[in-house]
């Protein structure tokens, strides 16, 4: 992503340097490491390359070894907000007088040399520099693209891992599976042991085949890091965490348990599942098939049988319908959206990627930029101010300010927060809960509703005994009685999450899907 501030004059003519695009090779690199004396003696290395999960296991073995009082250096790409993202230690990222006095060190050094160093070439210099200056015994190195002919490869490390490969940067890494392992498996080098996690048994017999040409003792994961907490959700970083756990057993470490643990449980990697608006809000940056698969199932776990108001926004270069496709059946409603970067892709685009993944169109509205489409995904607490946009089937939705679907209540809160949030639906929201109701089940009958109660809509002719009670936050147990038909007694839901639905159906017991509320709703009835 690009930086928020205005670019410095050094990382302005880092970034200039991004016109010599991306140069797979080492000659560049090491003629740039010698000029500077780098790395120093005595620094060693950790090496993990992959095509998803990379980064996450680099986290986790960078706050192990912090945990364990090891002056340990991160080097990781890309960054999310700001450069500074990518070179860290235990205590700080690099901070920004120190990145300007890096780059015009560097700047002087290689003015006038033709080819010139690659913005990653460079940035991995600045970074072995600012390591050494910060007097780091351990490095880890994420790679950046491939591993092979990655600037990271002209470094000799104590051990190398290897996270789960798949298809991604298929232009410059080949387009099959064992094509890309074969990239990722030239960070094998004589002697240095690897770690591998679950691999596709393509990519796995390339790694093994490389790594017994080169004599590599290769040890595969087999199993997960399961029964202790983890500071990254979902089950993909418990396979995460036992490849970093791997890798420091056989780099010759030997850490107690309890700050392997400890290390794992305050791990930080943002945009990795990171929960934020108290948990209400998921970030992550999938960007692949097998990186939105994983979403998928950190999500399940999180939120079981709960659908998600997806935001979705692209970078060129990039398979969207593949990876849009694993997330279809998470998507209640989906906003499209652009970002400040110039890679970013137009909404429209966007939404031809997920009609050609199989997506319907009734459910997506488009953004011009982020703020747009979370203001358009996030309710308000007073209910709908104004029916759902309807000029284009791209445009269709449910209304965007019903209540959200909380999982508060399964944490025992649900009562309180509720109340704290003020989430109700207003009487002035007959439109759109009628145009949500009318593409689910048929034609709406017309809404009875009051000041003062839920809102009440009437199933189709069809089903003359159903009807549909959208809770308000502040009844949690009992429906209110005017909910019911007159002499009917009213039951506890069986849902009685705050700002959820359920159907009240008399007679029997049904199951619906409201895409307006964004989830399944089970049914009760009056006994």
């Amino acid at each position: 992503m690009a930086d928020e501030a205005p670019l410095s004059p050094g990382l302005a003519w880092l970034y200039g340097t991004q016109v010599y695009g991306i140069k797979l090779g080492l000659d560049g690199v090491h003629r740039l490491l010698a000029e500077l004396e780098l790395p120093p003696p005595g620094m060693k290395f950790l090496h993990v390359a992959g095509t998803n999960g990379k980064g996450s296991t680099c986290a986790f073995l960078h706050a192990v070894l912090s945990a364990a009082g090891f002056r340990v250096g991160l080097f990781t790409s890309p960054h999310l907000i700001r450069f500074n993202e990518r070179i860290r230690d235990p205590e700080r990222a690099i901070t920004d007088d120190e990145i300007e006095a890096g780059l015009s060190l560097l700047r002087g050094r290689v003015a006038d040399w033709q080819p010139a160093p690659t913005f990653f070439e460079l940035t991995l210099a600045l970074a072995l520099d600012w390591f050494r200056a910060r007097h780091c015994e351990w490095v880890i190195l994420e790679t950046g693209l491939g591993g092979r002919l990655d600037a990271t490869n002209a470094l000799l490390p104590e051990a190398c891992a290897i996270t789960r490969i798949g298809l991604d940067h298929m232009a410059q890494l080949g387009d099959t599976l064992a094509a890309i392992a074969a990239e990722k498996a030239g960070i094998f080098k004589p002697g240095v042991p690897a770690v591998s996690g679950p691999q596709q048994p393509e990519a796995l017999a390339v790694l093994q085949a490389t790594a017994a040409e080169r004599g590599v003792a290769l040890r595969l994961v087999d199993t997960p890091f399961d029964g202790l907490p983890l500071g990254l959700a979902g089950p993909h970083q418990r396979w995460n965490a036992a490849v970093a756990v791997a890798l420091l057993e056989v780099a010759g470490f030997d850490l107690s348990s309890a700050v392997i643990e400890a290390g794992l449980r305050d791990a930080v990697w943002p945009a990795r599942f990171q929960r934020l608006e108290e948990g209400r809000l998921i970030l992550d940056g999938a960007h692949n098939p097998d990186a939105a698969q994983a979403l998928v199932a950190a999500w399940q776990e999180a939120f079981p049988g709960e659908p998600a108001v997806i935001v979705f926004g692209g970078s060129s270069g990039k398979d969207h319908s593949e990876t849009l496709r694993p997330l279809l059946p998470l998507g209640a409603r989906w906003i499209f959206t652009a970002f400040d970067s110039p890679r970013a892709v137009p909404p429209a685009e966007i939404l031809e990627a997920y009609r050609a993944a199989g997506g319907d169109p009734q459910l997506c509205q488009t953004a011009d930029s982020l703020p747009a489409a979370l203001a358009l995904a996030r309710p308000t607490a007073s209910g709908c101010s104004s029916p759902a946009p309807s000029s284009s089937p791209a445009n269709s939705s449910p209304c965007r300010n019903f209540p959200p679907i909380s999982r508060a209540c399964s944490k025992g809160c649900a009562q309180s927060r509720g109340r704290e949030q003020g989430w109700r639906i207003e009487p002035k929201c007959p439109t759109t809960a009628r145009s949500a109701l009318e593409r689910t089940v048929g034609e709406a009958r017309p809404l009875e509703c009051s000041a003062t109660a839920p809102l009440l809509l009437r199933i189709p002719a069809e089903r003359p005994s159903c009807r549909v009670l959208m809770t308000c936050p502040t009844f949690h147990g009992n429906a209110p009685r005017g909910a019911w038909p007159a002499g009917r007694s009213a039951s506890r839901p069986r849902s009685s999450c705050p700002g959820a639905a359920f159907f009240a159906c008399l007679g029997r017991s049904v199951r619906y899907h409201l895409p307006a509320l964004g989830q399944f709703i089970p049914t009760s009835h009056p006994p």
